[in-house]
């Protein structure tokens, strides 16, 4: 079992040292609304056939979010996501950011005993199943059947109950330690930042960059490939899961 004292962790992740730094410290949420802001039109996500621009994707975001600020996220909470990838994956990954809580994926086929016990290290507000709903808890509640308001306005800082700040969680993974038990470890936002900094410098992630997502597990694809391209102007790609 795992037991919710003494297994959380900071995940640290230090980048080797660069000459310099292309971004100032920000949230995931200011820099997702950046690239909104500044080419709503442009390619955000390509699933199923379908292209999704930045301004559509945004729209879905804000909705999805109001009805999670309604259920009572704000920064400090938890939602589990149980769900594999897709487009409603990328959008509640989003949503979950700005109503300010920090989102913990969970393979869906994962067994119900350790799924159960994830759950509970975490205590999330809600979790969030697609239409399939594999091992998730009875009470899971499927995406689509979240109320959510029509208003697909940007979130307004008075609508959180707090500020997000740059040290708040913003996901949480589980992995194992040199012993073989479980450890969940709680990334902040700083901390994407400073690797999303590090990429654009090294490897030249910018404006135009498509990431291919090519497993069906949110756990075993690196938060990156989820992250990294939409922060910056870049393209998603979930392929269909039934061609790979």
């Amino acid at each position: 079992m795992i037991s919710r004292t003494g297994i959380m962790q900071e995940a640290r992740w230090e980048a080797p040292r660069v000459a310099r730094r292309t971004l100032v410290p920000v949230t995931v949420l200011e820099l997702f609304d950046a690239q909104v802001t500044a080419a709503p039109d442009a390619v955000a996500v390509v699933h199923d056939g379908r292209q999704v621009t930045y301004g559509e994707l945004d729209q879905r975001v804000n909705r999805l979010a109001r009805g999670l600020i309604r259920l009572g996220v704000e920064p400090d909470t938890h939602v589990v996501l149980m769900m594999g990838l897709s487009l409603d994956l990328i959008v509640a990954i989003y949503a979950v950011a700005k109503a300010g809580g920090a989102v913990l994926p969970i393979d869906p086929e994962q067994p119900a005993d350790r799924v159960a016990a994830m759950v509970a290290a975490v205590d999330p507000i809600c979790i969030l199943t697609a239409s399939r709903r594999g091992t998730a808890p009875e009470y899971a509640i499927a995406i689509d059947a979240v109320r959510r308001p029509a208003d697909h306005s940007p979130i307004r800082p008075a609508e959180r109950a707090k500020p997000i700040r740059l040290g708040d969680p913003a996901y949480t993974i589980f992995t194992k330690d040199q012993s073989g038990h479980p450890v969940a470890s709680t990334v902040s936002h700083g901390t994407i930042a400073d690797r999303l900094d590090w990429l654009m410098v090294e490897f030249g992630l910018r404006n135009g960059n498509t990431a291919l997502s090519s497993t069906d597990s949110p756990i075993l694809c690196p938060a990156w490939d989820l992250c990294s391209p939409l922060l910056v102007g870049g393209t998603v790609v979930v392929p269909d899961a039934k061609r790979y």
